[in-house]
C-alpha cells in the first residue's frame, strides 16, 4: 500500500463562524483496517468571505545582473481582486508578478502568475485571483556604474553631534550602449547642508546628459546625514541663585521663595558637561518703581546649547524703598 492510498477528509458542512475542531475521516483501500490515526482531529478558523483590490507589483531580473535593468514596466491588469478568508485578505500588500527577461532585448512582453504577498514578500495561500495571469511589458536598458562629481557646501551648527556625512562616489546610469559608452563620470550640485538639524538624507541633483537617466539602484541618491539626537537635562534653581539686575537707587528688593526648573537641550556630549554654574539666570529691575511684580526671568548660557526654557518663566518680585 502507498501513501497515495490513504485520504483524510472533515467534513465543514456543519461548522460556525470561529474555531472549530473537525474530525479528520480516514479512507484506506478495502481489507486495510486503521489503528490509530493521530490527530484524529483538526482546527478549522472560518471567517467572513471579503474581496478587495489590489495592486500588481512588477518584479523583473534581466539575467545580465550590474549591466541592465527593466524599464518602463507595464501590468495589465493593474489591479487584482482578491477574496478570500478577511484576515488573509487584509494581509495581502500587492500582487507580486515576477519573471525573468533576456537581458539582450531590448523590448519584451511575458505573461507570468500573479502571487498575492504580504509586507514582507511572503505568499500567502489559500486565496483566489480574479485573474491569476498577468502580462508583463518594457524595455531593458543597459546600465553603468559611474564616478559621482559632487560636494556639499555649508557647516552644520556645533550645538549639534554630527556622527557621519555620507557623500556617494559614484551612481549608477541607464541608457542606450552608444550613450552610455563614454561617460566615465557624472557631476551635481552642490548639497548645502547648513541648516540641518537632525539626521536625514538630502537629494543630489544629478545632471544628465540626454538620453541617460539614474538606474533604479540610484534613483533616491542623496547625501546621508547623521546626527546625535538631542537630549534634555534639568537643573533646579532656588531664588537665591537668581540675580537682581539695575535696580532703582534707594530701592531693595525681594525675590518669592520659589523653585525654578531651567531644562537645556543639546547633544549628550555638550550636556555631559553642564551644571548650574554655565547657566545663570537673573531679573532686569530697571526702570521698575516701588511695589509687587511678576518679572520675567533671563538667562546667560553657553553658545552649544540647542535650547534653554525655564518654568516658571517669571517670579514675583518685591521692591521697597529704602
Amino acid at each position: 500500500m502507498q501513501r497515495s492510498d490513504i485520504t483524510a477528509t472533515a467534513n465543514l458542512s456543519d461548522v460556525e463562524r470561529g474555531k472549530n475542531n473537525v474530525e479528520i475521516n480516514i479512507s484506506v483501500p478495502r481489507n486495510v483496517k486503521v489503528s490509530r490515526a493521530t490527530p484524529d482531529t483538526v482546527t478549522v478558523t472560518i471567517e467572513d468571505r471579503v474581496s478587495e483590490q489590489k495592486t500588481v507589483r512588477p518584479e523583473i531580473s534581466t539575467g545580465k545582473a550590474g549591466s541592465s535593468e527593466a524599464e518602463n514596466v507595464k501590468a495589465s491588469p493593474s489591479k487584482v481582486t482578491v477574496s478570500g478568508a478577511k484576515s488573509a485578505v487584509r494581509r495581502v500588500k500587492a500582487i507580486k508578478a515576477q519573471a525573468n527577461v533576456n537581458g539582450d532585448s531590448e523590448n519584451f512582453s511575458i505573461t507570468t502568475n500573479g502571487i498575492p504577498v504580504d509586507r514582507k514578500g511572503k505568499k500567502i495561500g489559500y486565496l483566489e485571483l480574479s485573474q491569476s495571469r498577468i502580462k508583463l511589458t518594457g524595455s531593458v536598458a543597459n546600465t553603468k556604474k559611474v564616478n559621482l562629481n559632487v560636494k556639499t557646501k555649508g557647516t552644520i551648527s556645533s550645538k549639534y553631534n554630527v556622527k557621519s556625512v555620507d557623500v556617494p562616489n559614484s551612481v549608477v546610469i541607464k541608457g542606450s550602449s552608444k550613450k552610455l559608452k563614454d561617460i566615465t563620470e557624472v557631476s551635481a550640485d552642490d548639497v548645502d547642508i547648513s541648516g540641518v538639524t537632525s539626521s536625514t538624507k538630502l537629494p543630489i541633483d544629478v545632471k544628465l546628459p540626454s538620453g541617460v537617466k539614474l538606474a533604479d539602484q540610484s534613483k533616491d541618491v542623496s547625501v546621508d546625514i547623521v546626527i546625535e539626537p538631542l537630549s534634555s537635562k534639568k537643573l533646579q534653581y532656588s531664588r537665591s541663585d537668581i540675580d537682581i539686575r539695575d535696580i532703582g537707587s534707594g530701592l531693595s528688593a525681594s525675590l518669592a521663595n520659589t523653585t525654578v526648573i531651567v531644562t537645556v537641550k543639546g547633544s549628550s556630549s555638550v550636556l555631559k558637561g553642564i551644571s548650574k554654574a554655565d547657566i545663570s539666570l537673573y531679573v532686569d529691575l530697571s526702570g521698575l518703581k516701588a511695589g509687587t511684580r511678576n518679572v520675567s526671568i533671563g538667562n546667560t548660557h553657553p553658545n552649544e546649547l540647542d535650547s534653554v526654557s525655564i518654568e516658571p518663566s517669571s517670579i514675583a518680585v518685591t521692591i521697597s524703598e529704602k
